[in-house]
């Protein structure tokens, strides 16, 4: 009896551990992907600038 019971609470602490992970890779996910976009905005006016000053020149 206690064997089944070992098997349940391992098995609940497995799930636990994954369902915690999927969270932290999940989060990490969506938080690159904004910052991407943020550098591509800042790489766009970085060009825009660039391109500004050397076409003056």
């Amino acid at each position: 009896m206690q064997n089944t019971k070992f098997g349940y609470t391992a098995f609940a602490i497995f799930g636990l551990i994954f369902f915690i992970l999927q969270v932290w890779w999940l989060s990490m996910t969506i938080r690159n992907g904004r910052q991407s976009k943020i550098n591509q905005n800042k790489m766009e006016e970085i060009k825009k600038s660039l391109e500004k000053i050397f076409s003056n020149s």
